[in-house]
């Protein structure tokens, strides 16, 4: 290190400055301050700034109608018949008017023969399988219609931008809608060879063809990682191990996976289909040979309430199965789930919160093996989750996956998520183990990373002020604390500096170690012995100038014990 010359350079600059003073007479008054400078070239952009919360829905559209009137027979209709008017209601008042009809369409449908001539009346009774979701170009399940007529039948349709196709079986159709929307009313016209009869039926909504998706990194020999659709680089998420993502909206259809690290493709997953309509969650875990495994959950959203309804999802590698026990208020136990198989979920079942705990049994004795100390507000009426179980540097990590995007990762009684967890600041949040203060708060940057998508940095500072933030945890045995950090600053002056267990300020001259100038992303080796430690990390300026992005950053913070 280089704290000697600077040192030495400071103590000339203060020498010089105090030469000045003495040689001099007494300081003149202040002079009138000068003119302003020229307006100095505008600074580069700025990043861009966290993605703005969903806005409210939008109001429904206008629906389209169908509305039929009888025709007397006369110069249009010989023997009479049925006129057919299309349109949308612009104005919401539940009929169409003659300027939405204009607007859409009217359709004549004349008898073929005069009631009295006709012994063959068509009716259709009935129209069955309309109740069912509906998606944009995507084909229906089949409708019915059920009609009396001893002769041909002929079915044509009016009304919403629907293909409509005739089934294998006598008045089976299906339908494929165009447009997204609703709600829409459909004309079902029936005509034999003498007479005609119309029926319609409402389609509530049609929705886009998508599928909403949760992903679950619970794959221990990976850190952070994208995930991929095969042959693309274009990651629908990075996550961290012991993590889960938000909602991902995806297309229906089937789909292969990449999972990405550090540019490396680790495994591709089996080929995962997503129906429309329909909520996953995608588990990637360890299975018992040592290879990625994944897991493909349907989730059932039906509110439980007023209870929580749960599930258990088995990422132990070492453990053919487990069961789950809740912990009550006087540490009692009882059971929850039973004989949960590797790589799958148990059936759902519904609890009254407060849970004061969970517990595992891995031997099934009946008895807890494994204990979480779970918040008691952890869950609450309505709520929907899957409990994740995983290995973790020997222990054992709980990662509760809420449905609604949260999540909540518990370390077993008695063990702390670090160094059991790498910390990758890929969870959007800071986690709870960070402290951050001085003049201005360390903050999440998802503009650069040494590993995955996101940093910490250090917080915006002027002159003269420093910014720091530091971890506590307590190291299970002798070890190595890694870290990867990067700074952009002043090249003499402004540091990234961190210091183990410090007895006071962590700042420059106290510092274990510094980085200063340009340096991008290196790895420290930080050697600890068992027990508790404190890391922490400080950006420290000088009295003036500021260069390059001007702060610090570090990422991928991992604990390896000693061999």
């Amino acid at each position: 290190m280089l704290q000697t010359n600077r040192l030495s350079v400071f103590l000339i600059a203060a020498a010089l400055a105090v030469g000045t003073a003495a040689c001099g007479g007494s300081e003149g008054p202040q002079g009138e301050q000068g003119p302003a400078g020229e307006q100095g070239p505008e600074g580069p952009e700025g990043p861009e700034g966290p993605e703005g919360p969903e806005g409210p829905e939008g109001p429904a559209g206008p629906a389209s109608l169908v509305e039929t009137e009888t025709v007397d027979p006369g110069d249009e209709c010989e023997n009479g018949g049925v006129r057919i008017n299309t349109g949308v209601d612009t104005d919401g008042n539940g009929e169409l008017s003659q300027s939405e009809i204009d607007a859409g369409s009217s359709t004549l449908v004349c008898s073929q023969s005069g009631g009295g001539a006709c012994t063959d009346q068509v009716a259709i009774n009935d129209i069955t399988g309309t109740d069912q979701e509906y998606f944009e170009g995507i084909e229906s399940e089949t409708i019915t219609i059920d009609y009396t007529s001893t002769s041909a039948v002929e079915f044509d349709f009016l009304g919403a931008a629907f293909d409509y196709t005739m089934g294998a079986n006598d008045g089976e159709f299906t339908v494929t809608p165009q447009d997204i929307g609703g709600p829409f009313e459909v004309a079902i016209i029936a005509t034999n060879d003498c007479s005609v009869d119309v029926a319609t039926f409402d389609v509530d909504a049609v929705d886009p063809a998508v599928a909403d998706v949760q992903i679950v990194h619970l794959f221990p020999q990976a850190g952070p990682v994208d995930i991929a659709p095969t042959g693309t680089t274009d990651a629908v998420t990075t996550l961290g191990y012991g993590s889960a993502s938000a909602d991902l909206t995806i297309d229906s259809g089937s789909y292969e996976f990449d999972v990405i690290e550090n540019g490396t493709v680790l495994a591709t997953t089996p080929s995962l289909t997503f129906d429309p309509g329909q909520d996953y969650t995608v588990v990637a875990y360890e299975d018992a040979s040592g290879n990625l495994a994944v897991a493909q959950l349907t989730e059932d959203l039906t509110s439980p309430s007023p209870d929580a309804r749960l599930s258990a999802f088995n990422a132990l590698p070492a453990n053919a199965t487990i069961d789950v026990l809740r912990v009550a208020d006087d540490d009692s136990t009882s059971a929850l789930f039973s004989g949960v198989a590797l790589g799958q979920a148990s059936t759902t079942g519904t609890v009254t919160p407060p849970v004061y705990g969970l517990a595992l049994d891995t031997d099934a004795d009946g008895t807890a093996d494994i204990t979480f100390d779970t918040p008691d507000d952890l869950f609450e009426d309505g709520d929907i989750a899957y409990l994740h179980f995983a290995p973790a540097a020997g222990e054992t990590i709980l990662l509760v996956q809420f449905v609604d995007g949260e999540t909540e990762l518990v370390p077993a009684d008695g063990a702390s998520l670090f160094p059991l967890i790498p910390i990758s600041f890929e969870m959007g949040s800071i986690p709870a183990l960070f402290s951050t203060g001085g003049d201005a708060d360390w903050t999440l940057d998802s503009t650069v990373a040494s590993d995955g998508s996101t940093s910490f940095a250090s917080g915006d500072i002027g002159d003269s002020s420093l910014t720091w933030a530091e971890i506590t945890f307590d190291a299970p045995s002798d070890g190595t604390v890694s870290f990867d950090w990067k700074v952009s600053s002043e090249s003499c002056c402004d540091e990234l500096v961190y210091c183990l267990d410090p007895s006071g300020v962590c700042e420059d001259g106290t510092e274990d170690d510094y980085i200063e100038g340009e340096i991008d992303w290196t790895q420290v080796d930080v050697p600890v012995t068992a027990g508790s430690h404190t890391i922490r990390w400080a950006y420290d300026k000088d009295v003036s100038t500021s260069s390059g992005d001007d702060k610090g950053w570090i990422d991928n913070i991992r604990f390896t014990p000693a061999p």
